[in-house]
């Protein structure tokens, strides 16, 4: 599970799943109605999420707010930078939406 930070040109940012290098189907390219003549290149993202600050800490939001689907696909074009982020951030993102949690780098004796 690749999990990236995105910025998009709009200036929005997101957290999700990073799944542009791998293949997506026809039926997931049909929810959004893209044609296979299409020559855009699309990023395509699982599970996106904003981190919203409360007294309690940060609360993971799904962003859209209101999204039918858990998938999120972009035109590359919109895509200003996708980065890696923290590993605390990134273990709780794993935890909610089940992936590998990365162990400490504390020495255990």
């Amino acid at each position: 599970m690749d999990v990236k930070l995105v910025k998009l040109v709009s200036g929005e940012e997101f957290i999700a799943e990073d799944c542009s290098d791998s293949t997506i189907s026809s039926q997931e390219f049909n929810k959004v109605k893209i044609s296979s003549e299409d020559k855009t290149r699309y990023n395509y993202f699982k599970n996106p999420i904003t981190l919203q600050p409360t007294k309690d800490g940060l609360h993971m939001i799904p962003y859209p707010i209101f999204r039918k689907d858990p998938e999120l696909i972009i035109k590359e074009c919109h895509v200003l930078f996708k980065i890696d982020i923290p590993s605390e951030i990134s273990n709780e993102y794993k935890r909610q939406f089940g992936g590998i949690i990365e162990p400490s780098k504390s020495l255990v004796l």
